[in-house]
This record gives structure tokens, sequence and C-alpha cells, in this order.
């Protein structure tokens, strides 16, 4: 997969609510220190053998009471704002460096938009 195929199933992932699972996990802020290094230690560990493991910071998640599924998006998107993307992006990528480089995850610090995601 190339950066825009990445980038597009992301975007359908967000999208179609697709609940959280063994690659994708949502965090509503970069500051979620714990729960992050968890992620980026279950993604290295790899189980189920997966190329890419998506971790989604600005997405707040809550299970939805109606249907039963677990961890989808909260709408609308929090995102985050435009200032804080480049601190953020550096606090997390200095996480993974705790972790082998050779893991693929792939990292998306959504930005907060008037028009919504």
């Amino acid at each position: 997969m190339n950066l825009n195929d990445l980038q597009a199933f992301a975007h359908s992932m967000i999208e179609n609510n697709r609940a959280e699972c063994d690659f994708v996990e949502y965090k509503k802020s970069y500051q979620q220190e714990d729960k992050i290094l968890k992620t980026i230690c279950a993604y290295a560990n790899n189980f189920m053998n997966r190329d890419y493991g998506y971790l989604f910071i600005g997405i707040e998640e809550q299970d939805d009471k109606v249907d039963g599924v677990k961890a989808i998006p909260v709408r609308p998107i929090t995102g985050l704002l435009e200032r804080q993307l480049e601190v953020a992006e550096k606090h997390i990528k200095s996480l993974f460096k705790i972790y082998s480089q050779h893991q693929h995850v792939i990292l998306f610090l959504i930005k907060l938009m008037a028009n919504g995601i």
C-alpha cells in the first residue's frame, strides 16, 4: 500500500464508524501517554500478523449502547488544533523510539476542521 491508499483507508474507517480492533486504535489526546504506549506495545507484538496498525489521535471513542458495538468514534470528531499538530507528532514519535524501528504503525493526527471530517 502506498501513502495515498493508507490515507484513503483511514478516512473510510472514520467515515464508516469503524470500531477499534486489533489494528485500529482511537485516542482523544496525544497526552494519553500510558494508553498510547500500550497501543504501540500491542502493535509491536503483532500477534495477528498485520502489516499496519492505525493509531488515530484526536478521536474519542465510545460504546454504542443501541448496537452493543464497543469503541466507535464519537461524533463530532474532536480533532487537534492546528497549533497542536507538530507538538503532538514529535511527542508521539519520541514514544515510538522505545520500540523496534521496523514496526509499521500509521499515525494519524486528526486536524480539527470547521466542516468536520
